[in-house]
C-alpha cells in the first residue's frame, strides 16, 4: 500500500471511530456544566439549587433554603429527553395546583439553556447562562399582566 493510501485508510478509520463515538452522546450530556450545588443569596438568606443526574435521559434539580437548621424545599425540577424533545419540568409546590408544567428546549448549547411554554401564565421562558466554570444566571421572562417582565437570579457553584 502507497504511503498516500495508508494515511487515506488510517483516516478514514479514525473518522469511522469518531462518528462512532459522537452518536453515543445523549442530548442531556450537553448539560453536564449544570450539575452540582448552587447557591443564590438572596434578602432571606441563601437559597441552593442543587443538579444531579439521575439516567442518560434526565437530570433532577431541586431548589431549596436552609433557615434555622430547617430545610425547605421551593421547587422540584425535572429535565427530561423524552421523544427527541428536552423538557424542563418544574413542579412548584404552591403553583399550578401542585401539578408540573412541562417547558421545551429552543436553545440547547455549552453556554445556553433555554426552555419555552407560550401557554403558562407565567412564566412563559426559563433560561440558564453559563458564565464562567463557577457562576451562572438562570432567568424567567414572559407575558405578565400585559408587560413584559423578566427576573434574573445570579449563583455561584458550591460544588
Amino acid at each position: 500500500m502507497s504511503g498516500c493510501k495508508l494515511i487515506r485508510a488510517l483516516m478514514n478509520l479514525l473518522l469511522y471511530f469518531v462518528m462512532a463515538s459522537c452518536s453515543h452522546i445523549q442530548p442531556i450530556d450537553r448539560l453536564e456544566w449544570l450539575l452540582g450545588k448552587w447557591e443564590l443569596q438572596t434578602s432571606k438568606g441563601p437559597v441552593f439549587e442543587n443538579w444531579q443526574r439521575k439516567s442518560d435521559n434526565e437530570l433532577s434539580g431541586k431548589n431549596y433554603l436552609i433557615k434555622s437548621g430547617d430545610t425547605t424545599v421551593l421547587e422540584t425540577i425535572q429535565v427530561l429527553y423524552r421523544n427527541d424533545s428536552l423538557l424542563y419540568i418544574p413542579n412548584v409546590n404552591d403553583q399550578n395546583k401542585g401539578r408540573p408544567v412541562e417547558f421545551y428546549s429552543d436553545i440547547v448549547n455549552d453556554t445556553l439553556l433555554q426552555f419555552q411554554n407560550p401557554n403558562h401564565d407565567f412564566p412563559q421562558t426559563i433560561a440558564y447562562h453559563k458564565v464562567r466554570e463557577d457562576s451562572i444566571v438562570a432567568s424567567i421572562s414572559g407575558n405578565r399582566n400585559g408587560q413584559f417582565f423578566e427576573r434574573l437570579f445570579k449563583m455561584s457553584r458550591v460544588y
